[in-house]
């Protein structure tokens, strides 16, 4: 299990770094998924547990599927709760999305609960990570540096707090839920609106500005994700599982549809 943190280790570098990570959402709930997933090649796959389905049981299933893997696991919980976020890393999260953040002292809080004392107030017991006991001094040693703690911009106040949030010691990054943040805004399931992508913008700038990696809840064709970049996300998903399959199954079935609606009549 340490090349978990290894692995996690060595994403935070590259984020730290600059460089563009490549992931994935996902919130199919099924180990054969999970397995598939990590079998691509990302660099992260993300697990949704705030809007998805997924319970404790069921994410350490998911995180079981994924073993072997060189894609790090990173989980989005429900919310900044300690327990939560301790179950989390004890079934072998590598990373944590913790969503509508507000303050510099939520993000201080949700790092504190990823954290072993003396950085924080994480309770001792790693169970997979661990493997199941038998690295657990070895995994102590490096759990701090290794675990990835992300947290999401999709609120107005947390806009207004960007500064101070971004001067937290040990944040690894930011990802913007464009979803939330403009109904908070005002600009209710209109995320596209300009004024939305304005302050976008502005978040993704102070973030570049402070070296802090920044990303954003978004998918899209290959020239959408392009442009994304260009505007300086970094931890980028390039779709998900759900979506992966209604756009492969829906351009396969048109592909053939089209193909029979031009045979000729035999």
């Amino acid at each position: 299990m340490l090349s978990l943190i290894e692995n996690a280790l060595a994403l935070k570098r590259r984020m730290r770094a600059g460089e563009v990570v490549l992931g994935a959402w996902m919130d199919l709930v099924d180990p054969c998924v999970a397995e598939l997933m990590a079998g691509i090649g990302f660099d992260w796959i993300l697990i949704d547990s705030e809007h998805g389905p997924i319970d404790i049981s069921t994410l350490q299933t998911m995180l079981i599927g994924m073993k072997g893997s060189p894609t790090v696991p990173i989980v989005r919980v429900p919310w900044n709760d300690q327990v939560v976020i301790k179950r989390t890393l004890d079934v072998g999260a590598m990373g944590l999305v913790v969503p509508l953040v507000r303050t510099a002292q939520d993000v201080r809080d949700a790092i504190s609960y990823a954290k072993y004392p003396p950085q924080g107030v994480r309770g001792c017991a790693p169970r997979r990570p661990s493997d199941y006991g038998r690295k657990y001094h070895e995994y102590l040693e490096h759990a701090n540096d290794a675990v990835i703690v992300i947290v999401q911009i999709e609120h107005a106040e947390a806009v207004k707090n960007l500064d101070e949030i971004l001067r937290v010691p040990d944040l690894d990054g930011i990802f913007v839920g464009p979803a939330d943040l403009s109904n908070s805004l005002g600009y209710v399931g209109r995320p596209d609106a300009p004024e939305v992508q304005a302050v976008i913008d502005q978040v993704l700038q102070k973030a570049h500005a402070a070296g802090v990696c920044a990303g954003v809840a978004v998918g899209g064709s290959v020239a959408d994700l392009a442009c994304w970049i260009e505007r300086g996300v970094q931890f980028l998903p390039v779709g998900g599982d759900r979506r992966f399959i209604n756009t492969m199954g829906a351009q396969m079935l048109a592909g053939v549809l089209d193909y029979l609606a031009q045979r000729p009549a035999r």
